[in-house]
């Protein structure tokens, strides 16, 4: 149906005249409008037609309506008559999808698909085969040689050239045991624990008669069980002092097992108890201490039992002042900030090895020593922590208010010492 127009200005507007053979307009165009301009006294009317016209818009049956114009007098304004039209839904006829006409493209469209699923595989398999070259470095860590194991502590100190690594060593490693890890020195050599991996430390010279006197001797003590002993010899040029630390990380990493347990001076513990490690071993570290202490410093002299690949090896840079146990300190202090606190307790009966102290001249250096070294390492995991999480790993909240706390009571050591 057409809806009725109206007109700007009834005495000059255009007038559409409908033929009376017709009632119904049918629907093949959309929107169509006839427009009449006058512009000068001698010009003829026109009738223009936009969008559509009259052929289309109706029926070959039905004839089309004649359109007059009324000659009016021209005022210079332009007259629109909008005519608007309906779809009819008998007339619309559905589109149906064909098939695709050209088979050179169907054939890229196929081998794009194949294409892509042979690069999601070849990914997903290479993410695969990474994660397995990495864990399988850490277990082929005995298969290296003295040179690229002794290549973990060259950055840090002059190489330990006179090492003389598994100067006794067991054909058969106890891959599911736990090995003690120490240092000691020659007058001090007697274990009672096994398996062990220790470093001697000795003045004699190599090739002279008192080194071979104490292989020796080493030999014989160990003739019972010589499956279960791992030592190696350094000796001490008497040059400058080295970190005691680096004698730890040097037994733990000759270590035969994956499990180990650092002890920062002699073996103080039964073997019975280290034998308990074995059921109780899992991701985190666990204290060998008389008391299970809530927070930090625990039992200062406790050893602890871990993994030998653990990301976190004790510090090497507290060589001023030679105090062993104030070494073992800081590196409890590393583990207990990489653990979030979240550390296991084993209690035991041990006894605090005697050491020698240091002068409180030495130990005041020392103290702004160490404030340094916890506020660097603080900031440095916090960085660390960061990108993980913009890599995606997320953290606890709880474990990230226990890391700002922590952290800031470092800061505030840090501020008293000086």
């Amino acid at each position: 149906m057409v809806k009725p127009a109206s007109l700007a200005s009834s005495s000059s507007a255009p007038v559409l005249k409908r033929s009376k053979t017709s009632s119904t307009i049918p629907t093949s165009g959309s929107v169509g409008s006839i427009e009449s301009r006058f512009s000068s006294p001698h010009s003829r009317g026109r009738l223009r037609t936009v969008t559509v016209t009259a052929a289309h818009l109706y029926r070959k049956a039905d004839p089309a309506p004649e359109a007059t114009v009324r000659p009016e007098t021209p005022t210079g304004k332009r007259h629109i008559l909008p005519v608007f039209f309906t779809w009819k839904s008998s007339e619309v006829e559905p589109s149906h999808l064909r098939p695709m006409a050209n088979p050179i493209l169907r054939w890229v469209l196929v081998a794009y698909s194949i294409w892509c699923c042979l690069y999601a595989s070849t990914s997903l398999f290479g993410e695969y085969r990474h994660d397995s070259l990495h864990t399988s470095r850490y277990r082929t860590l005995n298969e290296l040689s003295n040179t690229q194991r002794l290549s973990r502590t060259a950055p840090h100190q002059p190489p330990l050239a006179s090492l003389q690594p598994n100067i006794l060593e067991a054909q058969h490693a106890p891959i599911h045991a736990i090995t003690a890890c120490l240092w000691t020195t020659e007058a001090d050599a007697a274990v009672n624990v096994r398996p062990i991996s220790a470093v001697i430390t000795t003045s004699a010279t190599p090739g002279s008669p008192e080194h071979a006197s104490l292989i020796r001797q080493l030999r014989i003590s160990d003739s019972s069980k010589p499956q279960r002993l791992w030592l190696h010899l350094l000796h001490d040029s008497g040059g400058p002092p080295t970190s005691p630390n680096a004698y730890l990380n040097t037994a733990r990493l000759f270590a035969p097992s994956k499990n180990v347990v650092l002890f920062p001076a002699n073996i103080t513990t039964s073997p019975v108890h280290v034998s308990l490690l074995q059921d109780r071993m899992q991701d985190r570290p666990i204290l060998l201490t008389p008391r299970a202490p809530s927070s930090f410093p625990p039992f200062s002299p406790a050893p602890i039992a871990l993994s030998r690949d653990y990301p976190v090896w004790c510090s090497e840079r507290f060589f001023y002042g030679g105090d062993r146990l104030a070494d073992w300190k800081e590196c409890l202090w590393h583990i207990w900030l990489n653990q979030f606190g979240d550390v296991d307790f084993l209690n035991v009966t041990s006894v605090a090895p005697v050491v020698r102290g240091i002068s409180p001249a030495d130990r005041k250096i020392r103290s702004r020593l160490v404030s340094r070294f916890r506020t660097e390492t603080c900031d440095l995991f916090a960085k660390q922590h960061m990108i993980r999480q913009e890599e995606g790993v997320r953290t606890h909240p709880a474990k990230q208010r226990w890391l700002i706390d922590f952290c800031a009571k470092t800061s505030d050591s840090v501020i008293t010492s000086w």
